[in-house]
């Protein structure tokens, strides 16, 4: 039984076409420019904990490439958590900021 599966969630198809895989599973999607890659990796070993996430884009005109994003899939996972808690206290304080200060708060407003 295979341990990925991957699935292309929105087309014009009636049915999801799918795909099966053992230790590596990607998708990409292009248009005229440029191509987005996502790629699973399995864990092959104990000594790999985690399955790695690898997103990458191409300029299909250029062939330049860029790495977007490459690790743990948990990791990938707690970064965005961090980034959402720190846009969270952000607001926060710019919230407590306009609170303390009317005519900041006017300002904001006008």
């Amino acid at each position: 039984m295979s341990r990925l599966y991957a699935t292309i969630n929105r087309s014009a198809r009636v049915h999801a076409p799918t795909a099966r895989a053992h230790h590596e599973v990607a998708a990409t999607v292009k248009n005229w420019s440029f191509s987005v890659e996502a790629q699973i990796d399995r864990a092959d070993s104990d000594i790999e904990a985690e399955d790695m996430l690898t997103i990458t884009i191409t300029n299909l005109l250029t062939g330049e490439q860029v790495e977007v994003a490459s690790d743990e899939i948990a990791a990938v996972f707690a970064a965005a958590k961090r980034k959402e808690q720190r846009a969270a206290k952000a607001e926060a304080a710019a919230r407590e900021v306009l609170r303390n200060d009317p005519a900041l708060l006017k300002a904001a407003l006008a």
